[in-house]
């Protein structure tokens, strides 16, 4: 509040106030009357809802949007643990394989003899 009191003692003090006041701009640039200054602050409420609306949808998006990560995240986990389960039964069954493999060759060869 301080700075707009100092700047406008400058604009007073220029004398630009008055110059500011008297031109076109100035006058279309406010309200005119209560029902104007009563309209714009519906416009403003109007606008402060429909960003508050946006705002609501935004933190929906952003749960779900997490939510989606976290199961995709978790997803990725079980599939990591579901592959590391899948070579450790893929060696087991080559050890199996090996050791059947080995036990076959030794039967053969005692029966070669």
């Amino acid at each position: 509040m301080l700075i707009r009191r100092s700047r406008f003692s400058s604009l007073v003090e220029l004398g630009l106030v008055d110059s500011i006041e008297a031109s076109a701009a100035f006058e279309s640039a406010g309200p005119r009357d209560q029902e104007e200054l009563h309209a714009a602050v519906r416009e403003l409420n109007k606008s402060t809802a429909a960003i508050g609306k946006q705002t609501e949808t935004l933190k929906q998006q952003q749960e779900a949007l997490a939510k989606f990560a976290k199961a995709r995240i978790n997803s990725e986990a079980e599939r990591s643990d579901l592959d590391a389960a899948l070579l450790q039964r893929r060696a087991a069954e080559g050890r199996n394989v090996k050791s059947l493999v080995c036990g076959l060759l030794y039967l053969s060869m005692c029966g070669m003899k």
